[in-house]
């Protein structure tokens, strides 16, 4: 659904700032309650390091930057 998503922000002009947020290493009454089974990632390095530049040239591919 990325493509989806940054394309529809492109189309109707976005221009504000975009956040990332993950959920590693939470308690299993917040991993149950969000529906997450399994580790996301081993830690915060691999989450930054994998998933900020994949946001970063998403947005850049679709001119939000």
């Amino acid at each position: 659904p990325w493509d989806e998503i940054y394309a529809t922000l492109a189309a109707i002009g976005f221009k504000g700032g975009l956040a990332m947020e993950s959920f590693i290493n939470m308690p299993p009454e917040v991993s149950y309650g969000l529906s997450v089974w399994r580790p996301v990632a081993k830690d915060e390095a691999e989450v930054m390091g994998n998933g900020l530049p994949f946001l970063r040239n998403k947005a850049r591919q679709y001119g939000l930057t």
